[in-house]
Parts: structure tokens; C-alpha cells; sequence
């Protein structure tokens, strides 16, 4: 979040935790595609270290699609740009 200067937007994309079945899905599917195991960092904690770190969410939504689940969140950095 310190990358991100005062007035800048972040937009946070992962795969969904929950529910279970649809994470493990997810796993499945990024290991035959991408070879990748991945590994989750609770939408809670995110939501967390954005506000820890000034930011604010703007839109937090969840979407699935089949066995796909995912996490959206666009977050805005508190505070007026510098020129």
C-alpha cells in the first residue's frame, strides 16, 4: 500500500476462499493451466492492510462464474495528490 501516492487507486483481483469447493477448484484449475499452487490471504486481512495502510474501499464486489470464484476490491488512497 506505501506504493500507492495519497489520491491513487488500487485494484485488488484474486481467487475467492470461499466457499470451500470453489477454492479448491480454483487450485486445480491454476495448477493444470498455470502449474501454480496458490495460496489464499483472507479477504479480511486485505480489506485490513488497505485501511492500515490509508486506503479506502470504493467497490468491493464478488464474482463467480462455474466452478470460478473471485474477490474485487478497487481501494482509493486517502489524502490530496501532491503536485
Amino acid at each position: 500500500m506505501s506504493k500507492v501516492k495519497p489520491g491513487g487507486t488500487l485494484v485488488y483481483k484474486d481467487m475467492c476462499l470461499r466457499p470451500w469447493w470453489m477454492a479448491q477448484a480454483n487450485r486445480l484449475q491454476d495448477l493444470v493451466v498455470a502449474r501454480e499452487w496458490i495460496n489464499y490471504a483472507p479477504i479480511q486481512s486485505v480489506e485490513s492492510w488497505a485501511a492500515d495502510g490509508g486506503m479506502r474501499i470504493v467497490l468491493r464486489e464478488d464474482h463467480s462464474r462455474l466452478w470460478c470464484g473471485h474477490e474485487l476490491r478497487v481501494m482509493i488512497k486517502d489524502g490530496a495528490a501532491r503536485a
